[in-house]
């Protein structure tokens, strides 16, 4: 492909600009309230359903909500006829970076939307300590074999979050009130 200047432009930008990130930073601290962690759930559920992932249900543990694990999103992966794995070295390496990429991305939307609902913006890599940060860090292991795209991760999850920032109030709503809130409603919300 080339640019209006006659400069070549590559069709995929080369994997080191996902390694490009800025300082690491702490995360601020945000209440640790009902309604926060039914955005973050709602954060995680949202950026599941757009990726297509087989939900299950978005909830909120009332009872643990200062333990710092007060929900979760529950997708249901194949556990019937499963097939046997296939050998990462017969995996192409696009698929395993691009499948990597997408999970560490719905790890780390649950805190994006958390920053979004206080309007805050992580203007460099979060360095966190958490079980979504272990999942991330884990998944892009798994395709990369190092854990710097994460930044790249962060953006991603932010500014799929903006776009779809009225999907994430409704599930957040509907997550906050009930508690729990279905896949089939989770799809039925995205419509609002």
């Amino acid at each position: 492909m080339i640019t209006d200047q006659g400069q070549a432009h590559p069709q995929r930008p080369p994997i080191a600009h996902l390694f490009l990130a800025g300082a690491r930073v702490a995360m601020p601290d945000l209440p640790r309230d009902r309604r926060t962690w039914a955005y973050h759930e709602a954060g995680h559920a949202v950026l599941a359903h757009i990726l297509n992932l087989p939900i299950v249900e978005a909830r909120v543990h009332a009872a643990t909500l200062k333990t710092g694990e007060a929900g979760a999103v529950e997708i249901k992966w194949p556990t019937t006829d499963k097939p046997a794995p296939i050998p990462d070295a017969e995996i192409p390496a696009e698929l395993r970076e691009l499948a990597s990429i997408e999970i560490a991305t719905v790890f780390v939307a649950g805190v994006m939307a958390e920053l979004a609902l206080h309007n805050i913006e992580a203007y460099g890599w979060l360095d966190l300590d958490c079980s979504d940060w272990r999942g991330a860090r884990r998944a892009l292991k798994k395709g990369f074999d190092s854990d710097l795209p994460l930044w790249f991760c962060q953006k991603t999850a932010s500014a799929v979050l903006a776009e779809n920032w009225r999907h994430v109030i409704a599930v957040a709503a509907a997550i906050e009130e009930s508690g729990t809130v279905t896949a089939a409603e989770i799809a039925s919300l995205a419509d609002i």
